[in-house]
């Protein structure tokens, strides 16, 4: 069809059929055929290949384009105007997820968990014990600077030796090392008299069962270091406890 055919049909089309802004609309059936307004008053009408048709329905609303082309172009156009009628900036009702902010807490540093217990970096288990003159001492009052806790009992042979070791650091260290020696089994007057024999002067206390339960002891003699913080740093038979073993905790 020329073109002058086709636009000699445009005053029927426009008084037979609906239009939209004035533009007439060709129903579904009509081949090679749309509508396109011109910029401008006028009206053109336009002849493709393939039809390109407007469907409307039987009340004579306009429905849909069936050219995907067509539709693309629409929803791009949709998508502009949205995007271009919203303020950057502009604060949204739509949240997703939680807009809280972390607690101060979040920041902080993760602290080691510190367990009870008698190996190596454990915390030392607390205990309350009189020494042979009726004083109660609080470990955890010792805090501060190493503790030596030295576990013995006047049987025992193998402690005899090890009595000079113990009262060395007592004298050497005494500014910055506490040394308790804890007997097991004895009675307080005995645990005197013995150590007044052999001048030892360090602090005793009398141990209970629940105290030598708690630190593991199963024989003597035992001996442990703790660091300033209550800490185990050395948990082993006192004759491996050398100097250098306690200056480092210094």
């Amino acid at each position: 069809m020329a073109r002058s055919e086709v636009s000699r049909h445009a005053p029927r089309l426009a008084s037979t059929h609906q239009t939209i802004s004035g533009v007439p609309i060709l129903p579904y059936g009509t081949p090679e055929f749309f509508i396109f307004p011109k910029i401008g008053p006028d009206i053109e009408l336009l002849s493709f290949k393939r039809p390109i048709h407007c469907f409307t329905h039987d009340k004579g609303r306009f429905a849909m384009l069936r050219n995907p082309l067509i539709l693309i172009m629409l929803m791009l156009s949709l998508s502009i105007l949205v995007v271009g009628c919203s303020t950057p900036g502009e604060p949204t009702d739509l949240t997703y997820g939680s807009n809280s902010q972390p607690d101060d807490d979040d920041n902080d540093p993760i602290q080691p968990v510190i367990t009870t217990g008698v190996n190596v970096g454990n915390e030392a288990p607390e205990f309350t014990l009189a020494d042979t003159y009726g004083d109660n001492v609080v470990l955890s009052e010792l805090r501060g600077k190493p503790v030596l806790l030295f576990f013995w009992a006047t049987g025992c042979v193998y402690c005899e030796e090890q009595y000079p070791r113990i009262q060395g650091f007592h004298e050497s260290y005494a500014d910055s090392l506490t040394v308790l020696s804890i007997n097991l089994g004895d009675d307080p007057q005995l645990i005197n008299a013995f150590m007044a024999d052999r001048g030892l002067t360090f602090p005793c206390l009398v141990g209970t069962s629940d105290m030598q339960s708690a630190y593991e002891i199963t024989g003597v003699p035992h001996a442990l270091v703790l660091d300033d913080e209550g800490l185990v740093s050395f948990n082993n038979h006192p004759g491996y406890l050398t100097e250098a073993t306690l200056m480092a905790e210094f």
